[in-house]
């Protein structure tokens, strides 16, 4: 049993409980294990969400065998009571096109661009093809950390060249 997220971008999530009585789960992603449960995280972007952007805990008894693995993702705060297996991590400002207008496209300069893996973790195919608006997702030979894939380059001589 598994809990697969893959390709997406949680940004600027908002709490519903009240931050300044002692809530401290929440806001981006929470997954609440049971017995036996993974969960993989594959080239998926976490940003500025209210207090965490990935809460994982164990709501039964585990078995020792309930894991996340993050992979090729940009995490900046987990917390729960699960521990975490990180691998080939993201960092930094994600330089999105313009996030204040959900614009979540990462620009060219982004660490997003080119930096996410294929397959996804899993017998996962619908994942792999295309992103969340029906764009190619391998382009220009590696796909990107999130969402939205940049499908084209920014031009050099917008007007002219001399």
């Amino acid at each position: 049993r598994a809990v697969v997220v893959a390709n997406s971008t949680f940004a600027r999530g908002t709490c519903a409980g009240n931050p300044g009585s002692g809530y401290t789960r929440g806001c981006g992603i929470a997954i609440n294990f049971g017995t036996g449960l993974t969960a993989e995280i594959a080239n998926s972007v976490f940003h500025q969400n209210q207090i965490a952007d990935l809460t994982a805990e164990s709501g039964f008894t585990p078995d020792g065998n309930e894991r996340v693995f993050v992979r090729d993702s940009l995490l900046p705060l987990a917390n729960g009571t699960m521990p975490r297996t990180i691998a080939t991590p993201v960092s930094g400002d994600p330089l999105f096109a313009d996030a204040s207008s959900g614009n979540f496209l990462p620009q060219e300069a982004s660490p997003l661009v080119n930096r996410g893996a294929l397959p996804i973790p899993g017998a996962y195919a619908q994942f792999n093809g295309f992103d969340v608006g029906g764009g190619l997702r391998n382009r220009f030979g590696a796909i990107d950390v999130g969402a939205l894939e940049r499908q084209g380059l920014d031009p050099v001589f917008r007007d002219s060249f001399e």
